[in-house]
């Protein structure tokens, strides 16, 4: 009967070996999804870090429009490089002689349009809900910044930028439209129109 320690180098030597080759995929395999793990949790550290701002930061919000949007839990995210509170909007955004708001309202990372109508807020409309982490874009340097903006725009933004467009046939344009703006990846129009938006092209 062979020796223990026979067994052992026996059993040892039974073991296949495993061409370098392959050993060496693997280990790249393994680096390449350590990193795709890595990079993955940059954007989501990226979109915890984004600012979000309270209802309250902004002293323009009339009260009604304000407790709306605390009742519905909205913070309003920032783009990364802003020099003062926005995405935050006023105007003629509903129908022609009545001021309406239109606010990027963020809850558990997805972000909306609301427009809230001044004298009615509870009845908002809500547009365009996003994740958070897909309005995020490397921004230089290694950084990654948040990059959806709102703007209003009017009758000649319109329709310089629906002339030649395949979408739907411009109505009569009395009032603003709300310019929904990713950085660098251009934007579309929504203009409200006998009850319904209307999605417009936008900058390109």
């Amino acid at each position: 009967m062979p020796s223990a320690g026979l067994q052992i180098r026996w059993r040892l030597g039974a073991i296949p070996r495993i061409p370098r080759q392959c050993y060496y995929s693997r280990v790249n395999l393994l680096l390449i999804v350590l990193l795709s793990l890595l990079q993955i949790d940059q954007w989501e550290k990226a979109d915890r870090e984004v600012v979000r701002l309270a209802p309250s930061s902004f002293s323009q919000l009339p009260k009604g429009v304000m407790q709306e949007l605390q009742r519905r839990n909205c913070t309003i995210p920032q783009v990364w490089d802003a020099h003062q509170p926005g995405n935050v909007i006023s105007g003629e955004f509903l129908k022609k002689g009545q001021k309406d708001w239109a606010v990027l309202c963020s809850v558990r990372l997805k972000s909306s349009i609301l427009v809230l109508p001044e004298k009615s807020p509870q009845t908002a409309y809500k547009l365009e809900e996003e994740e958070d982490l897909d309005m995020l874009q490397g921004v230089g340097d290694g950084k990654i910044g948040y990059s959806r903006e709102i703007t209003p725009v009017g009758e000649a933004f319109i329709r310089e930028h629906n002339r030649d467009s395949d979408g739907p046939k411009l109505p009569l344009i009395d009032h603003l439209g709300i310019s929904d703006v990713v950085s660098e990846n251009g934007s579309v129009v929504f203009y409200y129109y006998q009850n319904k938006w209307l999605r417009l092209d936008g900058s390109n």
